[in-house]
Formats: C-alpha cells, sequence, structure tokens
C-alpha cells in the first residue's frame, strides 16, 4: 500500500514540473528539399518581447536554440533564406494535453481541408527539449509586377496533391512596381491575381522551375506575360519603358 501512495505522489510531483518547466531547448537541422545542409539561412526566435533573438547553423546544417520561454500565447520559431518559403513553428503550452504544444505550417498539406483533432493536429512533448529533426526550405521566387495602370496582387498556388489552392501571399496596396518575396514556388504552377482599383481583375498563370531567379509580370491592357529576370531581382524599369507603360495605360 505504501508503495503504491509513493508511486501516486512521484507521478503527480512529474506532472507538476513538466506543466511548470518555464523554458525549453530545441535543435535540428536546416535542409535544402535536396538534403544539402543550408548554412546561411536564418533562425529566430520571437518571444513575443519585441525583439528577435538570432542563432547560428553550422557547417552541417545543425543549430541548437539553448532555451526559450514557455507562453501561453507561444513563442515562434523563424528559418528565412533568400530564395526560400522559410518555416515556422509555434511553441505553447497545452492545458488541455498538460504537454508542450508543438505547431508548424505544412507547405502544401496532405490534410488541408479535413477536420483534425488536437491530438492529431499538433505533437506534443513531456519533457522541456524539442527536435525538429529536419527543417526543410522550399525554394521560391520574388514575384515583380510591371503594370500600366494601380494594381494589387495575390499569389496562389496550385496545389499537386488535389487539395484547394495554398498561399495567398500578396501586395493589397494598389501600385504599378511590386515586389513580393517568396510569391512564386519551384515547380508549382502559381495563380497571380491582379485587380485594378475599379475592381476589374485579371488571373494569369505561370510555372516556374527556376529556384531563385525573380519573374516580371508585366500588364499592358487585358494582355499579361511574364519573363525570367537573370538574378533574385529584375532590374528597374528604364525612362523610356516608364514612358511607354505610361503611354499603354492612356489607350
Amino acid at each position: 500500500m505504501k508503495k503504491l501512495i509513493y508511486l501516486f505522489i512521484f507521478l503527480i510531483c512529474v506532472s507538476i514540473v513538466h506543466a511548470n518547466f518555464e523554458s525549453v531547448s530545441v535543435e535540428g537541422y536546416v535542409l535544402d528539399i535536396d538534403g544539402n545542409p543550408i548554412t546561411d539561412g536564418r533562425v529566430m526566435v520571437d518571444d513575443r518581447t519585441g525583439d528577435y533573438k538570432e542563432y547560428e547553423v553550422a557547417e552541417d546544417g545543425k543549430f541548437i536554440i539553448d532555451s526559450i520561454p514557455v507562453l501561453d500565447e507561444g513563442v515562434n520559431i523563424l528559418f528565412e533564406k533568400e530564395c526560400t518559403k522559410g518555416a515556422s513553428y509555434s511553441v505553447t503550452w497545452s492545458d488541455q494535453f498538460n504537454k508542450l504544444q508543438l505547431d508548424h505550417y505544412v507547405l502544401d498539406d496532405p490534410k488541408a481541408g479535413q477536420v483534425i483533432p488536437d491530438e492529431e493536429r499538433f505533437k506534443f512533448f513531456t519533457e522541456p527539449h524539442i527536435d525538429l529533426g529536419n527543417v526543410e526550405l522550399y525554394p521560391s521566387s520574388p514575384g515583380h509586377i510591371d503594370s500600366d495602370e494601380p494594381v494589387t496582387v495575390s499569389y496562389f498556388q496550385e496545389s499537386k496533391l488535389g487539395n484547394e489552392d495554398f498561399g495567398g501571399s500578396g501586395v493589397g496596396l494598389a501600385k504599378k512596381d511590386q515586389i513580393t518575396t517568396g510569391a512564386i514556388l519551384y515547380g508549382y504552377k502559381t495563380k497571380v491575381m491582379l485587380e485594378n482599383v475599379d475592381g476589374k481583375e485579371w488571373m494569369y498563370e505561370l510555372t516556374s522551375n527556376e529556384r531563385c531567379n525573380a519573374v516580371r509580370i508585366t500588364k499592358r491592357g487585358d494582355k499579361i506575360t511574364h519573363e525570367l529576370c537573370d538574378a533574385p531581382w529584375c532590374q528597374p524599369l528604364s525612362g523610356w519603358q516608364k514612358f511607354t507603360r505610361w503611354l499603354s495605360g492612356l489607350f
């Protein structure tokens, strides 16, 4: 009987410790889609204080975050690199499950649109350490809009799994020239929606097999075309190009 009582007390104490640890360590590897380590990326932690703390990535892609706070509103871990979509994770405490809860945005999620119970939707941990394994950063290109009239732009990717389109990045301010980083994903059909100030819409589709170089989408009247730039950005329009664009907008 005493052994059962001691065991019961021990389990309570363990539960209290798990429910009250104030920080957690995180580790993993940052890789590209071919499995190669990404050493020049950025690993940052947003602990809701307004500051981002950055952590180094080793030559093999390994990163170690020695301590982040466990907050009810969650702490975000962000992974960034030029020419990639990036990745993000959220670590919080689940009162419902009395465990650490890990959430992660999945690109082209096979479970998109499904109603999934929380115990399956999230990953849970009972120790103050999380191993993310391989964090894969998917290649992407910036989208450059060159329009003869001010337009807003939205980018959507067509799912390769038959799900609904995903993405939705863009610029809500109508402008003739605008740049959206990470707008066009490598190998995915991208749908570009333009809308002018009068509410007229244009839809244009393209697929880029480049992993970094920017794509310029040009609108002249109702005609839309695209071209691949030779760098992660497109050269600004010359004065003559801007003049001819202005001229075409008159008709």
